[in-house]
């Protein structure tokens, strides 16, 4: 009998989020690596110094190469040559030296290359180290080498070794082939069953729910063994993420689907999947599919994201108790909302700016009224659509307005030829500089053909003397008054509090 397994407290709320960090890390999409890094973030400010050591320096060494990737696609030549060289060795200095700590554990300390030769460091990383702790700094090409070596090693002796242990639910990911087969060929089944029995268009007879439930119930027992990859599989193209001859199939047109303004799945798609749907809920799967559903939705508008964001809101609304003619199921279970939330802002795409409203309606515990402000202005700035924080009491009208960037400046300027454009009828002012001119030497609020200085917040000259020949004009008259001009009348006590309330700033 196998001893219990030891439970520790972790950073990441479930197997999933790891899951998705260590898959974002090593992505090739900057976009995800970024995420992740963030993630790696929020753990370590929840377990401190009790986060895995590996997790940290992974993170180190693709934000060392993200910073460098960046600068690189603005332009042939580094800003700070120097800056990028520290970067990279700090990440790999930190990475072998927390690796080789925690094997310090002899009487007398060990040196470092005799501890990284016992976990299998590469020495070519300790010289490396050496060099860039107590010798020159080597060159950025030897660092970029080194960072990427780090990486594969971090990958080969952490990431894909945990990755490989069973999930919270004990089911074993070395999964037989066969046993995948023999789900989809399940699943296969059942759509077969269901078109046939939606294209009678009749009531279906004992036998054909017999067969049906026969279908279900071995569908079910092959889910129970292998929860997290049938809830995969059935993800994939062509069973719930249906393909445009399937909806075709179904009398669904693919481009009124994509096209509508909801999110809500078409009446014949929900109820040829509701069966295994029914089946996954009573397996307690509906959170976990929910959740590897947005796991999935890119920032793209495609069929795909809108079938994973469509399938989120219909578990959503099933969950709420506001379904629509098509009932999933009577008991809903408690989705971890907040999880969700983060999930979708995440990934702001079209469709998952709708569900954050969605779920920030039917949100547990509540957010503070101030940070749903907050979070619905921020998608308003992601649509573009209006420039002030959301109110319900703001006018529909003032949802209109756009926000103008760059982008529309130029857009704005090769379109004007050919028709008015956005910009061109509300006649802005603006206009794209063409002229080579270096802003950085230009003050704000200053034009560069526009001479500024601040001299010009003082009185014109020939206004001050003018006040000076009244001034010694008047004077002869001992008189305490002073005649503009203008005609105003300022006494000496006036004129000299003018002059000195009078700022240069």
């Amino acid at each position: 009998m196998a001893a219990p397994r030891q439970k520790r407290v972790v950073g990441w709320l479930n197997r999933s989020e790891w899951e998705r960090v260590y898959h974002g890390l090593y992505s090739n999409e900057v976009r995800k690596q970024q995420q992740a890094i963030q993630r790696v973030a929020v753990w370590k400010n929840r377990m401190l110094h009790r986060l895995p050591v590996a997790v940290e320096c992974t993170a180190a060494l693709v934000e060392a190469c993200l910073d460098h990737k960046a600068a690189v696609q603005k332009g042939p030549h580094l800003p700070n040559h120097t800056k990028f060289q520290h970067n990279f060795a700090m990440a790999l200095i930190r990475f072998v030296n927390l690796m080789t700590e925690n094997n310090q554990n002899k009487q007398y300390a060990q040196p470092v290359h005799i501890l990284a030769e016992e976990l299998a460091i590469p020495q070519w990383l300790v010289e490396l180290r050496h060099e860039s702790s107590h010798t020159s700094m080597p060159s950025l090409n030897l660092l970029k080498s080194g960072a990427k070596l780090a990486l594969n090693w971090l990958k080969r002796e952490y990431w894909e070794p945990q990755n490989l242990q069973d999930s919270s639910d004990s089911e074993d990911n070395t999964c037989d082939p066969t046993i995948e087969d023999k789900f989809k060929d399940l699943v296969y089944a059942f759509q077969q069953e269901q078109f046939r029995l939606l294209s009678e268009f009749k009531q279906p007879s004992k036998a054909d729910k017999k067969e049906l439930q026969s279908i279900l119930d071995d569908l079910e027992k092959n889910a129970l063994g292998q929860r997290n990859k049938a809830i995969s599989w059935l993800c994939e193209e062509g069973y719930f993420i249906s393909t445009s001859e399937q909806l075709d199939a179904l009398g669904i047109c693919v481009e009124d689907f994509i096209t509508a303004d909801n999110l809500d799945i078409p009446h014949e798609l929900l109820t040829f999947w509701k069966p295994v749907l029914k089946r996954l809920h009573h397996l307690q799967m509906t959170v976990s599919l929910a959740q590897y559903l947005l796991g999935q939705v890119t920032d793209e508008s495609s069929l795909r994201n809108k079938l994973l964001t469509g399938w989120v809101f219909a578990i959503i609304m099933a969950n709420s108790g506001l379904q629509s003619d098509v009932v999933l199921y009577r008991t809903p279970c408690s989705l971890p909302w907040k999880d969700m939330l983060d999930m979708c802002i995440e990934t702001p795409s079209k469709w998952m700016l709708m569900l954050i409203h969605v779920i920030l309606e039917y949100l547990k515990p509540a957010l503070a009224p101030r940070q749903v402000e907050h979070l619905l202005y921020l998608t308003l700035v992601y649509q573009s659509q209006q420039r002030q924080p959301f109110s319900s009491k703001v006018s529909e009208d003032v949802g209109q307005l756009a926000v103008h960037k760059l982008g529309d400046i130029v857009g704005s300027a090769k379109t004007e030829e050919e028709g008015p454009g956005q910009l061109k009828e509300e006649h802005s002012i603006w206009k794209l500089c063409t002229e080579p001119i270096d802003w950085a030497e230009i003050p704000i609020g200053v034009l560069p053909s526009q001479h500024f200085e601040y001299d010009y917040l003082q009185l014109p000259d020939d206004v001050t003397c003018g006040m000076s020949k009244e001034i010694n004009r008047e004077e002869s008259k001992t008189c305490d008054s002073v005649i503009t001009e203008n005609g105003l009348d300022w006494t000496a006590e006036e004129m000299q509090q003018i002059q000195q309330e009078i700022c240069i700033f």
